[in-house]
């Protein structure tokens, strides 16, 4: 993640002076393995990342938390990267470049191992999260999505995934419904129960 604070975020063709930039490891993917394996638990990480030096600082950080990396692929190319802008309120704005990531095919999938539960996001190929979703399903294995960036979901997908983890932005595209109030957001979990989450 390459991050600038900034007074405000810039309007279209503005230019807008930030804050020397900081980067930090990051990916929602690497951001879950790392926080699980913190939190006390054996996490194994399935993904890829570029043949560049963020790749390489990737695959570290992951591996001086504990992420067990073995089948964490590289790929010829760049990696992934996430460019944020933070203001001063903290409402951030972020571009993702998927890189490795956005060339991660089903193809490219470890053989499975037993899990307690698989942990996903979209700066995979949606492709790719269907067949993880669909194998981990039909094993009994619970799956925790975290819809980012948000994209339509197939129902079939969703009535796989056990625990949806989202933020106001994600619920309201995919419930294609405004969360600004506690009734609102009421209603947008009911909805995205009625398309198939449990």
């Amino acid at each position: 993640d390459l991050v600038v604070q900034v007074p405000r975020h810039p309007g279209p063709g503005e230019t807008v002076l930030g804050s020397d930039y900081a980067t930090y490891p990051g990916g929602k993917g690497a951001n879950q393995a790392v926080a699980a394996a913190r939190a006390g638990a054996q996490v194994e990480m399935w993904g890829a990342v570029g043949s560049d030096g963020f790749g390489r600082f990737l695959k570290e950080n992951l591996d001086q938390n504990g992420v067990d990396t073995r089948h964490l692929r590289e790929l010829e190319g760049p990696s992934g990267i996430a460019l944020i802008t933070v203001d001063r309120a903290g409402q951030n704005r972020i571009v993702v470049s998927p890189g490795a990531n956005g060339r991660y095919t089903p193809a490219q999938l470890p053989p499975w191992t037993p899990a307690a539960m698989v942990l996903l996001q979209l700066e995979i190929p949606l492709a790719t999260v269907q067949a993880v979703a669909e194998q981990a399903f039909a094993q009994g294995i619970p799956v925790l999505l975290n819809p980012a960036p948000v994209a339509p979901l197939p129902g079939s997908l969703l009535r796989q995934v056990r625990y949806l983890v989202l933020n106001e932005s994600e619920a309201a595209a995919l419930a294609q419904s405004p969360v600004e109030t506690p009734a609102q957001a009421e209603k947008v979990a009911q909805a995205l129960q009625r398309q198939g989450i449990p």
